[in-house]
């Protein structure tokens, strides 16, 4: 009898899902010593850990953010380093607090936060003392809600009320944001991104964005900006450096101006020291194509030698297809590609056999007697 119950324990046991299984307590992962990659993962399965994956140039990260329950404890990871060719360990950081309880005590719900601190969002926290969210003093031992109030012409929070979720009374306010306090979360830990505001022709200017983003406490990160012979700046700075809180976002602005024509690449490069010589960093680009009278943006580069609008010769457009007598609709093949093309007249959808697919630039002002086809 006593083993057919502990049969039906252990199958209990397995039916939990991974998500909930706590690290066992006397071998937290924290603590645990590895050699390589294969024996971490061996561990993580062991235990029923789960960690995030990352690539940063040669390095394999592993990271974990502690959660009580549905409560974000705050500046809690781990995180695990590994050499991304050989899968051996490089190095284990860690931030874990002993003095919090093993699952959350009976809390408000986040809508009667929100009722209670009169916002529209909120987070849940274990606020830790030197807090990115929280200025209440002495720091709270219950979790807390972190209650984001907005301007009703903004999306940025004008107020942030701590709210204990237990008593749910206020405390005191929070640590406010210039941007939303739910940024996307990157592909990495940490995210660089360029946008332009137009696409800027010879001696035409544009605004340029860089905005930042990181998934965990990133203290005096650093951006640059890299132009091209083909720009000169003409206001703001190519450099930014700061703090960035977890989940958090910073972004710079700056103007240039088209000076040569050809196309060009604008590179952003974003990054932060982690521990005594970890570093974690991302890139963008802008490809941009100036001519005298137009300009093409892309995030991908041009194919070797294209210049973006331009005029084609004769030589270079296909012969018109024939077109089926009017009345007829005619047939689309069962596997064609679908193209769109944008032009100062408007958008025009072509359909085309995937077999023959291609893709061709045409001018503004391009008539219907020299329109391109598809290449035979």
């Amino acid at each position: 009898m006593y083993k057919i119950l502990m049969a039906f324990v252990v199958i209990a046991l397995m039916l939990i899902p991974l998500s909930c299984v706590q690290p066992q307590q006397e071998e937290p992962p924290q603590d645990w010593v590895v050699a390589n990659e294969t024996e971490f993962l061996a561990k993580c399965e062991q235990y029923n850990i789960s960690f995030e994956r990352y690539v940063v140039n040669d390095t394999i990260i592993y990271l974990y953010q502690r959660m009580i329950g549905e409560a974000i404890v705050e500046k809690d990871i781990i995180n695990y380093q590994f050499d991304k060719d050989t899968g051996i360990f490089k190095k284990k950081l860690a931030h874990w607090r002993n003095d919090l309880p093993d699952k959350l005590p009976q809390i408000i719900s986040k809508e009667q936060a929100m009722a209670i601190g009169g916002g529209t969002k909120a987070r849940l926290f274990y606020i830790d003392p030197d807090s990115s969210v929280s200025l209440v003093e002495p720091t709270p031992t219950n979790p807390c809600w972190a209650v984001y109030i907005y301007n009703e012409t903004s999306t940025y929070n004008s107020d942030v009320i701590i709210v204990d979720a237990v008593t749910g009374e206020i405390l005191g306010h929070g640590v406010l944001e210039e941007s939303p306090p739910f940024p996307p979360i990157p592909s990495l830990p940490i995210g660089v991104d360029l946008s332009i505001s137009n696409a800027p022709a010879l001696n035409e200017t544009a605004e340029i964005t860089c905005t930042i983003t990181s998934v965990f406490d990133a203290p005096n990160t650093s951006a640059q900006i890299i132009l091209p012979d083909g720009f000169k700046l003409v206001s703001g700075e190519l450099s930014w450096q700061g703090d960035i809180a977890p989940n958090g976002q910073e972004s710079f602005k700056f103007t240039i101006k088209s000076v040569k024509t050809g196309n060009w690449t604008i590179e952003a490069k974003a990054g932060y020291l982690f521990g005594e010589d970890g570093w974690y960093g991302n890139v963008d680009y802008l490809y941009i194509s100036v001519s005298e009278e137009t300009a093409l943006v892309s995030k991908t580069p041009f194919l070797s030698g294209d210049t973006g609008m331009r005029r084609l010769d004769d030589s270079q457009i296909p012969s018109m297809a024939e077109l089926p007598p009017q009345g007829i609709t005619p047939t689309v093949p069962e596997e064609a590609l679908e193209t769109t093309s944008f032009s100062s007249s408007g958008t025009r959808k072509s359909i085309y056999p995937a077999s023959n697919s291609f893709s061709l630039l045409v001018k503004a002002g391009t008539t219907s007697s020299n329109l391109p086809t598809t290449p035979k």
